[in-house]
């Protein structure tokens, strides 16, 4: 050791000690992923998931889930000059039931709903506590609860499309297929390049609409070759 006079190496025994969680989460990072949300807020439809909370000890146990964080902060309305009390503001997240106890084996089902008012991210962290944990001061888990809101729009089952090649006048076909993601009904258009090496045309065998029921729609791209 650097100052010690006579010493080079330094060398401590360590010991540690893996014990099973007394509480056992089916998923500690639930994610929502991409989540349509209306720009209608009146057409807007909370999405849910279900987690289990198991106790897979010989004990019973007592749990609580601390969601002060999922509380959404109200905004005053303005009225007829005048700052009126504010209007109540749905959660973003919300979980039931937030504690229990659970039995020697036992299992129970705690659901989360998701409420996305906006196309952004949304992340949420909630601590849980059980009784007599060594460090009450400290969560014993933290459940972290994900999901992204995103307007209504059209997607592809893939970014590029590649036209095989083939001999001089024979036309070169790919298929690639729209998906609708939160339209209730809309007709797809579309418009070709003005100039193209080679003439371009877009066939929809099953038509060009998509709707909550239609969701998804075939498109075959087409390349007319020269004569050979």
């Amino acid at each position: 050791l650097k100052g010690v006079p006579g010493s080079s190496v330094f060398s401590q025994f360590l010991a540690a000690v893996g014990v099973p969680s007394r509480l056992t989460l089916s998923e500690l990072a639930p994610s929502f992923g991409d989540r349509v949300v209306s720009r209608n807020p009146n057409m807007r439809t909370p999405y849910t998931k279900e987690l289990t909370f198991s106790n897979k000890t010989a004990e019973g146990i007592s749990w609580e889930m601390d969601d002060s964080s999922l509380n959404v902060q109200e905004t005053p309305q303005m009225q007829d000059g005048r700052v009126s009390s504010p209007m109540p503001q749905p959660k973003i997240f919300f979980i039931s039931p937030k504690r229990g106890d659970l039995a020697p084996g036992e299992t129970v089902t705690v659901r989360v709903t998701f409420n996305p008012n906006g196309s952004e991210d949304y992340v949420a962290s909630l601590p849980i506590y059980i009784e007599g944990q060594e460090d009450p001061g400290r969560p014993y888990l933290t459940l972290t609860l994900q999901g992204s809101g995103v307007y209504p729009r059209l997607t592809f089952d893939t970014g590029m499309v590649t036209l095989p090649a083939v001999p001089l006048g024979v036309p070169s076909r790919a298929l690639f297929k729209i998906r609708n993601e939160g339209f209730e009904h809309i007709e797809i258009q579309h418009r070709l390049p003005l100039t193209c090496p080679v003439p371009l045309s877009l066939n929809f065998p099953n038509g060009n609409v998509l709707s909550s029921a239609e969701r998804e729609i075939p498109v075959v791209l087409e390349a007319k070759g020269g004569n050979a």
